[in-house]
C-alpha cells in the first residue's frame, strides 16, 4: 500500500495528515508544488517529511491553483506502481474508512474492484471560526464538527477517489475514476460519464469512505482571494467566489447553527449520523 499526496500553497495540515496515514502504508510519495510555497513553508515541509522518514519525491512548477495539473501529477506518481494499491489524498484530507482497510483491499481483490470512492465530511471548529491549526494538538480536537458545508454553499464536487490501483486514472480534483475514457459518475451532470455503477468500482453501499476535510482554517481567506484574482477557468474560481460571499455575509465564520449543514460533534459522537444522506447526495452529483 502506498500514499500519494501533493503539497502546495500551505503546510498547515500536512504533518497531521502524514501521521494519520503513515502506519497504513509501506511508502509515501509527496509531490511538491514548489512555486506555490514560500521558502519558509518549503523548509518546514522538508523538515516534516524528513522527520516522518519519507522525504520529498519530486518538485514541480506550474500555474497556481491549476487543479488539472495537480491531478496529472497524482496520475503520474501512481503509475510508478501500476499494480499496487494507492491511498489518494490531498494534504488536508483524512480518510475514515467504514470497514477495516485490509478488509477493503481483500474484498476488492476478490471482486476484481480497482477503486474505492467516498465524499467530503467538512471538519469545522466548534464556533465556526477559521482557526489556526496548532501543531501539538490533535487536529480532530481542533475541528470537532463534521458536516456537509462546502457543497451546499458552492456546489463544489463532493466526491473523491480514495483508494485505487496505480493504473486507474483519476479526473481533475481526484473526484472520479476514468475508465475507458469515461468518468465513473452519474450521467445526469456529465456528457463523458459511464454511470454510477461500474464493475471495477467497489460497492459504494458497502464502503463509501468519509473524507474528513480540514480546509476550514485561518489560511483559507488568503487562498480564496488568490484563486478568484487569477480569474482562469482552471481554478474553478466561481465556486470559491461563492465561498467568499458566504464568509463576508457571515462575518468570516461558518454558521454552525445552520441545520442544512447537518453538523455533528464527531469527537463526542464518532459515528456520523447523516452519512447515508451525504453518500446519496454525492452519488447524484
Amino acid at each position: 500500500m502506498n500514499l500519494v499526496t501533493i503539497s502546495g500553497h500551505h503546510v498547515n495540515t500536512i504533518e497531521h495528515m502524514l501521521n494519520h496515514y503513515k502506519d497504513k502504508v509501506d511508502e509515501i510519495f509527496i509531490g511538491v508544488h514548489r512555486n506555490s510555497l514560500s521558502d519558509g513553508d518549503y523548509n518546514r515541509l522538508v523538515q516534516i517529511t524528513n522527520d516522518i522518514g519519507c522525504g520529498i519525491y519530486k518538485e514541480y512548477d506550474f500555474p497556481l491553483y491549476h487543479w488539472t495539473e495537480v491531478t496529472k501529477i497524482y496520475n503520474e506518481i501512481k503509475l510508478l506502481k501500476p499494480n499496487e494499491w494507492w491511498i489518494v489524498s490531498d494534504d488536508d484530507e483524512f480518510h475514515h474508512y467504514q470497514n477495516p482497510l485490509n478488509d477493503i483491499i481483500d474484498r476488492c481483490e476478490d471482486e476484481n474492484w480497482k477503486f474505492v470512492t467516498g465524499a467530503f465530511l467538512d471538519r469545522i471548529s466548534l464556533d465556526g471560526s477559521l482557526k489556526r491549526v496548532e501543531e501539538d494538538v490533535s487536529i480532530f480536537e481542533q475541528f470537532p464538527l463534521g458536516g456537509m458545508f462546502r457543497f451546499l454553499v458552492s456546489k463544489a464536487c463532493p466526491n473523491k477517489v480514495v483508494l485505487a490501483k496505480g493504473d486507474v486514472q483519476i479526473s481533475s480534483g481526484q473526484h472520479y475514476a476514468i475508465i475507458d475514457g469515461k468518468e465513473v459518475r452519474t450521467r445526469d451532470n456529465s456528457e463523458i460519464a459511464s454511470g454510477v455503477d461500474h464493475p471495477q468500482r467497489c460497492d459504494y453501499m458497502w464502503e463509501f469512505t468519509q473524507v474528513h476535510h480540514f480546509k476550514w482554517d485561518e489560511s483559507l481567506k488568503k487562498r480564496l482571494e488568490q484563486i478568484v484574482e487569477i480569474d482562469e477557468k482552471y481554478t474553478y474560481g466561481w465556486e470559491y467566489k461563492l465561498l467568499i460571499d458566504y464568509f463576508e455575509y457571515h462575518g468570516g465564520n461558518i454558521n454552525v447553527n445552520d441545520k442544512n449543514f447537518k453538523l455533528q460533534d464527531v469527537n463526542v459522537l464518532p459515528k456520523y449520523l447523516s452519512w447515508d444522506y451525504i453518500r446519496d447526495v454525492s452519488l447524484r452529483f
